[in-house]
């Protein structure tokens, strides 16, 4: 889970470095981060099921705020991309059997 929590840091920098606005832009971006660092959290304790609540609520709030114009739509992608990342690494999809085809 070390390389998951390697994307969470990378999500947690391009958090810091996005592009917020309006009245509660410290406060927005706190809130992401402190959803990020409880990922962080519930990871390290194996909790996988509780991180992945975590960074759907992260990705839920990083699509309204810039759906509300508080979040660049360019920063948000990069989120919601690195944010869809460590989902990935959290929860890889099953691979299906090759004999199936």
């Amino acid at each position: 889970a070390q390389t998951c929590q390697t994307k969470i840091d990378e999500l947690r920098t391009a958090t810091k470095n996005a592009n917020f606005t309006g009245p509660n832009a410290l406060k927005d971006q706190e809130g992401l981060l402190g959803k990020l660092e409880s990922a962080t959290t519930k990871l390290a304790d194996g909790k996988t099921a509780d991180a992945l609540k975590n960074l759907e609520s992260f990705q839920l709030k990083v699509s309204d705020l810039a759906d509300q114009g508080k979040l660049d739509p360019a920063d948000a992608e990069i989120l919601l991309d690195k944010a869809g990342a460590v989902t990935y690494c959290i929860d890889p999809p099953e691979e299906p059997s090759p004999t199936t085809a």
